[in-house]
């Protein structure tokens, strides 16, 4: 599977980098078979969900290895929170990561509250130089002053459900805050649930829904606000709504 994610990554690295996309998340194909490829940067904010075993953390792997392969860790860094620890083995020693992926759930939170910290940090930053956004700050000049790129941050949480059943009330208000600064400092989330009555799909906020198999209907109208998820039949087959798009996609993992 590790394999199969960095191979499709390189023969796909001509997408990737596309000047069209900052941070191109290539979701898999339509049933025409066409690439169905977002910019993460214009999201910028994923929220997934699915029954365990419906295909969340085969993209999951196949989204960081391709972010991995298409930049460099100067202009984008990984945190990433998988409470299992036995997948995603094959990052343990990129220089993208943030920490260590063996993370426990305690580190997680104060992670997560660190992040908000930084997200505030940078707002002062952009605006104390006279900029709105990361972008803008990033392009004002040539490096000759020696300064470095500020790199965009992915924070992918693979299950929430066990931050969310320990401490909803330490990981809610920097989720919020996150998602809230998020596109103008460049601090990107990607969540991943099972637990399809999470009260993260009551936020209206994180409203870039994917949803993977759900176990009933009334599942894939929480989740994506319409049933159809309960008919999803492979591993992988998923249904996408993103904000300003021509209505909910359907498309496979490839």
């Amino acid at each position: 599977m590790v394999a199969e994610c960095i191979m499709a990554a390189m023969n796909n690295k001509n997408i990737l980098n596309n000047e069209r996309f900052s941070i191109p998340i290539v979701l898999g194909h339509d049933a025409q078979g066409k690439e169905m490829i977002v910019d993460l940067k214009r999201l910028p904010h994923l929220l997934i969900g699915g029954v365990s075993g419906s295909g969340k953390t085969i993209f999951l792997n196949s989204l960081l290895a391709k972010m991995i392969v298409s930049h460099s860790p100067n202009n984008l860094r990984v945190l990433l929170y998988n409470p299992t620890k036995v997948e995603f083995f094959f990052l343990r020693n990129v220089p993208h990561l943030i920490k260590s992926i063996d993370l426990s759930h305690a580190d997680m939170v104060v992670l997560l509250q660190h992040l908000e910290w930084m997200a505030e940090r940078r707002i002062k930053r952009f605006a104390r130089a006279g900029y709105y956004n990361i972008d803008n700050f990033n392009n004002r000049f040539t490096r000759s002053d020696g300064e470095n790129e500020v790199p965009h941050i992915v924070i992918v949480i693979d299950e929430f459900a066990d931050l969310e059943s320990e401490s909803w009330d330490e990981v809610i208000r920097p989720i919020e805050r996150i998602v809230a600064f998020g596109r103008a400092v460049g601090t990107h989330l990607v969540i991943a649930t099972n637990r399809l009555y999470s009260k993260l799909f009551s936020l209206s906020s994180l409203f870039n829904r994917m949803v993977f198999r759900c176990a009933t209907r009334d599942q894939s109208i929480n989740v994506i606000g319409q049933e159809g998820a309960e008919d999803l039949q492979r591993p992988g087959d998923f249904m996408l709504g993103i904000v300003n798009s021509a209505g909910v996609r359907r498309g496979s993992v490839s």
